[in-house]
C-alpha cells in the first residue's frame, strides 16, 4: 500500500498543473487559471444601484425598488456578471476544493471595494455564513476565504459573526422562493460582540435577488454594527432588472 501511495503521490507531482478552466499547463505557482483565462474575468461596467447592486439607467442613482424599499445595508457592490470564466472560477472555489482561487479572486472584488466613498469607512470585515454541513463537506467556507484575504488587503480586522440555520441551497430556489424565506435564517455568533457601533463590510460569493445580503446586514445590525455594506463576487443576472 506504501508503494502505491508513493507512486500515486510521485504521478501528481510528475504531472504539469493544468489550468481549470481550459486545460493548458499553468507555469509553477499560477492559482488554478492561465492568465488567458484570469484575463477573461471582466467587472461590471454598467451603471449599478449603489444600494443593491442591479443595472441602472443613472449611474450612481438607487433603482425605483430601492428608492421605494430602502434596504438595511448602506450600499452594494458587485464585481462582475456570474456567467463565463468568473462562474466556472466560483464554482471551483466553492464545490471542488479550489481554496487557491480565493486569492486572486478577493483580490478583483477588493479593487471594486476601494472604488467606493462609502462613509462611514468599513471598520470589520465578515462573510454571509454556510451552514455547518456544508462547510464541514467542503473543508471551509469560500466566502470566509475571500472575506479574510479582502480583510488583510484592508488591513482590518475580520472574523465570523453570523451562523447559518436554513439549510436549503439557494442556487435550487426561485426568485419568489428566495423573497419569501424565513426571517430568521442567520443566527449570532458571540464574535458579533466586536461589532458594536462599528461599519462592518459583509461578503458573498453571488448575489440574485439580494435577500441573503438583506437579512444578514439586518441580523448584523440588529448585533450592534453601526452600518453594513456589502460586497460580492457577482450577481446572477435578472431580466427583470434590465426593465
Amino acid at each position: 500500500m506504501r508503494l502505491c501511495s508513493w507512486f500515486s503521490a510521485a504521478f501528481e507531482v510528475a504531472l504539469p498543473s493544468i489550468c481549470l478552466n481550459c486545460d493548458d499547463p499553468l507555469p509553477a505557482g499560477d492559482p488554478g487559471f492561465c492568465m488567458r483565462c484570469w484575463d477573461r474575468l471582466t467587472p461590471v461596467t454598467d451603471p449599478t444601484c449603489p444600494r443593491c447592486g442591479s443595472s441602472t439607467d443613472v449611474r450612481n442613482q438607487s433603482c425605483l425598488s430601492c428608492v421605494s424599499h430602502p434596504p438595511c445595508h448602506s450600499g452594494l457592490v458587485v464585481w462582475g456578471e456570474y456567467g463565463g470564466e468568473l462562474r466556472n472560477a466560483i464554482i471551483a472555489l466553492k464545490h471542488h476544493t479550489h481554496d487557491e482561487l480565493a486569492e486572486p479572486l478577493a483580490q478583483r472584488l477588493c479593487d471594486r471595494i476601494l472604488a467606493e466613498h462609502w462613509d462611514p469607512s468599513p471598520e470589520f470585515v465578515t462573510a454571509v455564513p454556510s451552514h455547518p454541513l456544508y462547510r464541514l463537506r467542503r473543508g471551509y467556507s469560500a466566502s470566509e476565504l475571500v472575506a479574510t484575504a479582502i480583510a488583510r488587503r484592508l488591513c482590518l480586522p475580520s472574523c465570523q459573526a453570523l451562523s447559518r440555520r436554513d439549510l436549503g441551497r439557494q442556487a435550487r430556489r426561485s426568485r419568489a422562493q428566495r423573497t419569501a424565506m424565513a426571517g430568521k435564517a442567520f443566527g449570532r455568533r458571540r464574535a458579533a460582540r466586536k461589532l458594536n457601533g462599528r461599519s462592518v463590510l459583509l461578503i458573498d460569493d453571488v448575489t440574485t435577488t439580494g435577500t441573503t445580503m438583506h437579512r444578514a446586514s439586518r441580523s448584523l445590525l440588529q448585533a450592534g454594527a453601526g452600518s453594513v455594506y456589502c460586497a460580492a463576487l457577482a450577481r446572477t443576472p435578472d431580466s427583470r432588472r434590465m426593465q
